[in-house]
């Protein structure tokens, strides 16, 4: 959570009028270190302090189901959303951990954001990397089904979101995401109306110098041959009907 997130939630609430209402959004990125899935997930267990809990040392859910409790009572409707590492099989069962305790301590789940890339799985190989993200998501699914079974399929993938990275991971030029996959990507969002897709990150959406091409995991580039904007352009027509 952003650590200014609540105290400034708490100062636009008092300071407008009582019936109106608004959206705040806030990700917890638990992804972790690749490529462990068992054991206590990054987050999990941690004690957090914030200056409205009053002081006191909470377990991290505890804590994001206090603010989320408190948002309600303030006329804000505050989205939770976990960013959790994925492979082809799930989320295993580090990642089923944070969501299990999610629930466990009352926490509403709006998203949950699955990182399509980085697998380091082994003996890879060259990878379709829209295909597996696919692969991934449906694996997910069936995961979110298990733990909300009062929810439709329709609503698990209303809860599901993707982020990609655009050209060469870190993981090397087999995981490499390109446009083609970028649009594979949409339409299967598009399909299954998923609730967010996204890049990791939007500096990255460029060719960059000639020095970049062919570089994994640059800050800067793509590593591969686009247009500026390339993935952002793509992206386009789910930007212009965000939902949460």
């Amino acid at each position: 959570m952003t650590s200014a997130w609540l105290p400034a939630a708490r100062h636009r609430a008092l300071h407008r009028p009582r019936t109106s209402t608004y959206t705040a959004r806030t990700y917890f990125d638990s992804r972790g270190q690749r490529p462990s899935r068992t054991g206590d997930p990054a987050g999990h267990g941690r004690r957090v302090r914030r200056g409205n809990l009053r002081g006191r040392h909470q377990p991290a859910g505890e804590a994001i189901a206090l603010a989320q409790r408190w948002a309600a009572q303030h006329g804000i409707r505050l989205q939770i959303q976990f960013t959790l590492p994925v492979e082809p099989d799930g989320l295993g069962p580090a990642g089923l951990s944070v969501l299990q305790n999610a629930i466990a301590d009352g926490i509403q789940v709006s998203s949950v954001n699955i990182m399509v890339f980085d697998y380091y799985l082994p003996h890879e190989g060259v990878m379709n990397m829209s295909q597996t993200a696919i692969t991934s998501a449906n694996a997910v699914h069936a995961e979110l089904a298990r733990l909300y079974p009062q929810l439709s399929s329709r609503q698990i993938w209303h809860m599901e979101a993707m982020t990609m990275l655009p050209g060469i991971s870190d993981f090397g030029k087999d995981e490499t995401t390109t446009i083609h996959d970028a649009q594979v990507m949409l339409a299967f969002e598009q399909k299954m109306q998923m609730n967010l897709l996204s890049i990791w990150a939007i500096q990255r959406d460029t060719e960059g110098p000639m020095s970049c091409l062919g570089q994994p995991d640059s800050n800067t580039c793509s590593g591969i041959k686009q247009a500026p904007w390339a993935f952002d352009h793509v992206l386009a027509p789910f930007t212009q009907r965000f939902r949460w």
